[in-house]
């Protein structure tokens, strides 16, 4: 009577050197991380690609980023990156092509290892950095040096200890892995119980502390500031510019969803600053020199006109009509750039 969006995950991450993990490479699979199915491609380096062949065409744009823009939540004709190359092609008439190197769970410090490697080997014309507030603030300047095992789907296993942890590794989560992508009384269920399950600690979900008001003074938000300066320094060194996004959370646009996060986790309400993270990161990168766009604004104008959602409802990442909207609102600048990019690389030398 309610048909469900059955999880459809596999292991689609392997161990990488100095970034921890990222994408297989060479995968053409579908998966269902909740809204639906969507076809995953990435090329041979372990990232997210269109169905067909790179161009490598003029202009060229880097992407760095986290889940948000990997998106597997959507098809890649849906995502951000994939609106940069139609766009930036239909303003300027020349075929765009973009290298989407995000990961989900990567921050600033991978971007900064992630920029170098790529930048080294291959020529572009812009760097595009999407930094999420939810989790992108770091808490110190370190480089991930070693390879990592990535998230994988639980196997049942006998639990090698009596503690809780250990139990929930070992039974509980095989057993949330398997009904997730069998039962549709379970989604429904948990979908209809995710506040009392943040509650009562039995969710993945968190609020972010860079809302609150005691990490105003924190030294993360320099940390974070310095990695991404140290990228825009780096592209700066090949002449090429960077233009950093500010990625907004769910409930930093729904505020009924930040209400239900507040009461969820028993925060007091007058300890969180909403707009925290993008005053203070944008003060401090601004003052670096740093181009920052920051769409939060027009997007809670969107959702509270009535316009649409632009999150998932199961797994709360940008849906379609979110990278649109996100394309829609920095576009205009990204082209400009290309465009004063190509202008000036096809100026005869004096």
């Amino acid at each position: 009577m309610a048909p469900q969006q059955l999880i459809a995950v596999v292991d689609i991450f392997e161990p990488a050197d100095s970034v921890g993990w990222r994408f297989k490479p060479d995968l053409d699979i579908k998966i269902n991380t909740g809204e639906g199915e969507v076809r995953l491609v990435t090329d041979a380096h372990g990232f997210r690609t269109g169905p067909g062949p790179e161009t490598g065409t003029r202009p060229r744009v880097l992407l760095l980023g986290d889940s948000f823009m990997a998106a597997i939540q959507v098809e890649y004709e849906e995502t951000f990156a994939a609106h940069i190359e139609r766009g930036v092609s239909s303003s300027t008439g020349q075929s765009a092509s973009v290298r989407n190197t995000s990961i989900g769970g990567w921050d600033p410090p991978q971007y900064l290892i992630q920029s170098r490697r790529t930048l080294e080997k291959d020529t572009f014309d812009l760097v595009v950095v999407s930094v999420y507030l939810g989790n992108d603030i770091v808490h110190e300047a370190m480089e991930i040096r070693t390879a990592l095992e990535p998230p994988s789907i639980h196997e049942f296993r006998f639990p090698r200890s009596m503690s809780a942890a250990e139990w929930l590794v070992a039974l509980a989560k095989p057993i949330d892995d398997r009904l997730k992508r069998r039962s549709h009384l379970y989604i429904w269920t948990k979908i209809r119980l995710d506040y009392l399950r943040m509650r009562l600690g039995l969710s993945a979900a968190y609020f972010p502390d860079v809302h609150l008001r005691s990490l105003a003074e924190s030294p993360r938000w320099d940390y974070t500031a310095d990695i991404l300066e140290k990228i825009h320094d780096f592209a700066s060194g090949m002449d090429i510019p960077t233009l950093f996004i500010l990625i907004p959370s769910h409930f930093q646009v729904d505020r009924s969803a930040l209400d239900q996060h507040v009461a969820a986790f028993r925060i007091d309400a007058g300890d969180v600053l909403i707009d925290q993270p993008n005053e203070i990161l944008s003060e401090r990168m601004r003052g670096r020199g740093l181009e920052v766009l920051d769409p939060l604004p027009e997007f809670r104008r969107h959702f509270e006109a009535g316009m649409g959602p632009l999150f998932g409802s199961v797994d709360t990442h940008f849906n379609a009509d979110g990278h649109k909207l996100l394309w829609e609102l920095v576009g205009e600048r990204i082209t400009e750039v290309l465009e004063k990019r190509t202008i000036i690389a096809e100026e005869p030398d004096a």
